[in-house]
């Protein structure tokens, strides 16, 4: 499936069709003015946000037919099964097919753990998990909070109380809050996190 919006030359026209290997060698040879090609690209980078979207869906609806298959067959099972129960058969052979009914995996519920044998449950330690989301708001507050110019060892003082960490003195050699910034964050604003933030195109 490839969607075009927009009217692309050939070169351009290959980002769209091309597969990996092709893309890179496509990409190698736009040519003209970066306004040019920045306003082409563009138009292909839309297109293919439209043909993602597009994609999604029908996954979408895909994923549904198949759900949609799988519970109608597990309702025939049903059927069978009550039949062949009702009439006291345990296989039927035809022509194709043998159908039998058969015993199905054990399902176990466990409603009071405690009571269990100690050979049937094992202790399980509770586990960390990163929010990402906080990690990166305590990055930008205290980033803020450099480049603003407070007192290093007020940073320092924060970070060593919270991990154990001994900064180096020469880290924050207070020669600008830009050029510090890079030593700070080898150091970790976050304990136990690097977090880095790079650059991307928004196109509106």
């Amino acid at each position: 499936m490839t969607l075009q919006l927009y009217a692309l030359t050939e070169i351009y026209q290959r980002l769209m069709d091309e597969d990996e290997d092709g893309f890179a060698t496509a990409l190698g040879q736009l040519e003209g003015a970066i306004e040019e090609k920045a306003e082409n690209v563009a138009k292909v980078i839309r297109s293919l946000e439209k043909e993602e979207e597009a994609l999604r869906s029908e996954a979408a609806y895909l994923s549904d037919r198949a759900r949609a298959a799988a519970n109608k067959g597990a309702r025939l099972k049903d059927y069978l099964l009550q039949n062949l129960e009702a009439v006291n058969m345990q296989q039927v052979k035809g022509r194709i097919f043998t159908i039998a009914i058969q015993e199905s995996p054990p399902k176990v519920n466990v409603f009071d753990i405690e009571a269990l044998p100690d050979g049937c449950k094992e202790l399980v330690p509770a586990s960390w998990k990163a929010v990402a989301k906080s990690i990166v708001d305590l990055w930008k507050e205290r980033r803020a909070v450099y480049l603003l110019g407070h007192r290093e060892e007020e940073i320092t003082e924060l970070l060593e109380h919270e991990s154990g960490l001994a900064m180096r003195r020469d880290a924050l050699d207070g020669s600008g809050a830009e050029e510090g910034m890079s030593a700070v964050n080898e150091a970790g604003l976050v304990p136990g996190a690097e977090v880095t933030q790079g650059k991307h195109i928004r196109i509106r």
